[in-house]
């Protein structure tokens, strides 16, 4: 993939339009679902199905969910589809089977990057994309007006294919392990050294947990522990060795500044 830059984005926003509503809404059920929806509120588009798109070139991919955001409240959508409603998600939203899709939503109000920050004032659909801990979900596609936002790191995610940090705190740091291995195995993508020390920090409080957040995000288990020991032990490796490499070449630098002095 050539170097992404900001204009590339842009560019596509009117053929994102379409593939939507050509690959992702794919049913009569999810199309009038969605114009439902854009009738009292803007539908934002948060991470994954933007991500996919720029990864894999526009071309047509299985989702396995679809995240909405909705600047207005959401009971609308709950009484009117409440047949399709699967559960209540733990931020006030809901996840819905609708047509070929399942559908988590929620309002701009209740991201928790945004319930947890200071913006009085601030045009909350453009913060958005910062909220997301990783930088390649760090995107957002208002349906409504066609427009992508995004944080620069997005841009430097789908460029260097490494993954990275975009908004650190995190309520469940077992999830962002867990979708750490995913990226890594499906899209290729090396870590950076942020989110090596992310794991490292984090790993063994969360590894009770890994089992779990899998059930409940996957609906069963995809990968055994053995894979997330295995991730962490190689990034212990890698951090100590960076670090010894650190020291000898402090030590080296030091020497070398005596050396000028005499």
């Amino acid at each position: 993939m050539h170097k992404l830059i900001d204009k590339d984005i842009y560019q596509k926003e009117n053929a994102f339009y379409s593939y939507l509503f050509e690959n992702v809404f794919s049913s009569d059920i999810e199309k009038l679902f969605i114009n439902s929806i854009l009738k009292y509120s803007d539908a934002l588009i948060f991470g994954g199905i933007s991500r996919d798109y720029f990864l894999n070139n526009g071309n047509k991919i299985k989702h396995r969910d679809v995240d909405i955001v909705l600047k207005n409240d959401i009971k609308e959508i709950e009484e009117k589809y409440s047949k399709y409603l699967i559960k209540k998600t733990r931020f006030n939203g809901l996840n819905l089977k609708i047509g070929n899709n399942f559908y988590d939503i929620w309002t701009i109000n209740d991201t928790w990057g945004i319930k947890n920050s200071s913006l009085l004032g601030f045009e909350l659909n453009k913060f958005l994309p910062s909220t997301s801990f990783f930088n390649i979900t760090a995107i957002v596609y208002s349906i409504k007006n066609k427009v992508f936002t995004f944080h620069k790191d997005f841009v430097k995610a789908i460029s260097n294919k490494t993954l990275d940090i975009t908004y650190e705190p995190n309520p469940y740091p077992e999830l962002c392990i867990l979708k750490t291995y995913e990226y890594m195995q499906k899209y290729d993508m090396k870590l950076s050294k942020k989110i090596k020390k992310f794991i490292f920090k984090n790993y063994k409080k969360s590894r009770p947990n890994l089992y779990n957040i899998q059930i409940s995000h996957y609906g069963g288990l995809k990968y055994e522990l053995d894979v997330f020991d295995k991730l962490y032990k190689k990034i212990k490796i890698n951090l100590d060795d960076t670090q010894t490499g650190n020291k000898k070449r402090n030590k080296i630098s030091n020497q070398i500044n005596l050396n000028f002095q005499n």
